[in-house]
């Protein structure tokens, strides 16, 4: 049902201040949407340069309007791929920061147990 209404209408559009990954953003570029959404990083990241963004602030209902008008102007888009967000790419970067997270935790570990064997052998000498 939803995927009917994203390739049903004439624009999506989040005009969102906070955002913890901006879902709707790649649900309708997947779609074909026109994506109008606030210039927040979190929006930015998953949109990329295929979305209009309007900036928050003094002037935001200026903008906000201009974007939307701007953008019904403008020919609807081909759906797009969002090879960045792939099961297979997040699968790695997750991986990825595991492994750093996991490898920073050993080596601390690692630095401890050292220096706590150094300690235990000056402590010996003292003796």
């Amino acid at each position: 049902q939803l995927q009917w209404c994203y390739e049903r209408c004439d624009a999506l559009v989040i005009p969102s201040i906070t955002e913890g990954f901006g879902l709707p953003v790649a649900e309708g570029l997947l779609a074909g949407c026109r994506v109008i959404c606030s210039d927040i990083a979190a929006l930015r990241e998953v949109g990329g340069d295929q979305c209009r963004y309007f900036e928050l602030g003094r002037h935001q209902k200026e903008a906000f309007e201009n974007a939307v008008a701007t953008s019904l102007k403008q020919p609807k888009p081909p759906a797009v791929s969002l090879p960045h967000l792939s099961a297979d790419v997040l699968t790695y970067e997750y991986a990825s920061l595991y492994r750093q997270v996991l490898e920073g935790r050993l080596a601390k570990a690692a630095s401890r147990s050292n220096h706590s064997k150094l300690r235990d052998k000056s402590a010996l000498r003292e003796v």
